[in-house]
């Protein structure tokens, strides 16, 4: 009887103590909570304590970043909002594409040589057409002087 008393105390206590338990549970951290921050693999690549005393004193340690100088620093979601470098790679390429493409809408405008020998060609067809011009005009007037009477022209 006294065994099952015994018993009895250890299963109420153990009752008592796992509801407790889970009361804890749902507030602790999952894996997808810890997620983002550092783990045992990451922390590894860090220098120890031994690292560091090797390198720097206290005092020089004291001066290094401290927790709230930290916090200000980019995480791993504000590095995941910059350009990587095949972003840059290929915001590179683009550039020089549009580069090349005026380059070859430039290379078929007209020079400033090709203007002036095309003005050049212009002036003289204008002069032939003004000289023909006046050529039929100095016809018409010979032609209008001798049909018309002497005596009818306004004086």
């Amino acid at each position: 009887m006294l065994d099952d008393v015994v018993i009895e105390k250890r299963l109420a206590n153990l009752d008592r103590r796992l509801a407790n338990v889970e009361q804890i549970l749902p507030r602790l951290a999952t894996k997808e909570d810890l997620g983002p921050f550092a783990m045992k693999e990451d922390l590894r690549a860090l220098a120890t304590n031994e690292d560091l005393r090797s390198v720097a004193s206290k005092e020089e340690i004291r001066s290094l970043a401290i927790k709230e100088e930290i916090r200000t620093l980019a995480t791993k979601e504000d590095l995941s909002t910059l350009a990587t470098k095949e972003d840059l790679r290929a915001l590179a390429i683009k550039e020089q594409v549009s580069i090349l493409a005026i380059e070859e809408k430039i290379s078929t405008l007209t020079t400033k040589e090709e203007l002036r020998a095309q003005g050049e060609r212009l002036q003289r067809h204008m002069d032939v057409v003004g000289e023909a011009l006046r050529s039929d005009i100095q016809l018409l007037a010979e032609h209008l002087a001798s049909v018309m009477p002497k005596g009818t022209g306004a004086s």
